[in-house]
């Protein structure tokens, strides 16, 4: 949080075929577009 406002919001998610993953959102008036990630988790090599 930036003093009062919340710019940003994280969750985890889980669709259907069953592969977690934490869906972020960050929006604030000084963007020009909110923006959206999916933070997959880190696959073995």
């Amino acid at each position: 949080m930036s003093g009062m406002v919340e710019v940003a919001a994280g969750w985890n998610a889980t669709p259907n075929d069953g592969e977690s993953y934490i869906s972020v959102k960050l929006d604030d008036q000084s963007f020009n577009a909110q923006v959206n990630a999916t933070l997959w988790p880190k696959q073995p090599p």
